[in-house]
């Protein structure tokens, strides 16, 4: 192969396996990354990053749209509104700006079929995935003075919903589009093993995800990070994570102030 596209990674790890397998790969091949994260590492040759995007799809529509607009047809139209609805839930992102909607209104002018997208996006829920929702909303807790939302899950939450850790997206996607004044969600979670993990997002990236985790050996972004607990009971890792994360919420206020 002589060139790699990376879409929608802030940085070469968020490949996980792939990249960890193809290493040498990565680094003797051109690379073009194109991302709207602020926390995009600018790892590629050419990096097209848009700060001002709501998705990675708008990003790729706009350039398409400015430089070869008649490759856009009804398929191609109907994959990047996909990725536009997707990432904003179908318009819910506190991001959204006015060029989204425009973008949009060129795609569905040029054959994108919105009806089918939502179907295949937003109305294919597994019970297991919202009996794991509603057992995650069950436990739902927020610090009103950091803006601070998060929830727990055991794996007997797993079990009984017959849901996998690959829902866990899906939990934390509902949590940002129906807590938008949130400054971060954490979701902590028991796996298989017994091995206690948290997942850290910051929508707007102002509080840095990885930065919150760091105690844990996080990694990760400004928006997204994960860090795994040696063998701890749930309730113990929510007191130290917590312990953790409150006073780093508050160190980045002050600063920001």
């Amino acid at each position: 192969y002589d060139l790699i596209v990376v879409l929608d990674c802030a940085d070469l790890g968020q490949l996980g396996t792939l990249y960890a397998s193809h290493a040498a790969f990565f680094q003797s091949t051109p690379i073009i990354a194109i991302d709207h994260d602020p926390g995009h590492e600018h790892y590629g040759q050419i990096n097209l990053v848009d700060l001002a995007a709501s998705a990675c799809g708008e990003v790729c529509a706009q350039f398409l749209r400015e430089v070869m607009p008649h490759c856009i047809d009804g398929d191609v139209a109907t994959c990047l509104l996909a990725g536009i609805l997707a990432e904003t839930r179908s318009f819910r992102s506190p991001r959204m700006g006015v060029r989204t909607f425009s973008v949009t209104a060129t795609l569905l002018d040029a054959g994108a079929r919105r009806a089918e997208i939502v179907t295949a996006l937003f109305q294919t829920r597994t019970v297991g995935q919202l009996q794991l929702w509603g057992r995650a909303l069950t436990r739902l807790r927020v610090d009103p003075e950091r803006k601070l939302v998060w929830t727990l899950l055991s794996q007997h939450d797993f079990l009984a919903a017959a849901a996998h850790e690959n829902d866990l997206s899906e939990i934390i996607d509902e949590l940002l589009v129906n807590t938008p004044d949130a400054r971060v969600i954490i979701l902590i979670y028991e796996q298989r093993d017994g091995t206690i993990c948290a997942l850290a997002r910051s929508p707007s990236g102002d509080v840095d995800a990885t930065h919150l985790l760091r105690p844990f050996g996080g990694q990760g972004t400004p928006t997204h990070a994960r860090a795994c607990l040696v063998p701890q009971d749930l309730l113990t890792a929510e007191r130290m994570v917590l312990d953790a994360v409150r006073p780093a919420i508050l160190d980045t206020t002050k600063q920001t102030v």
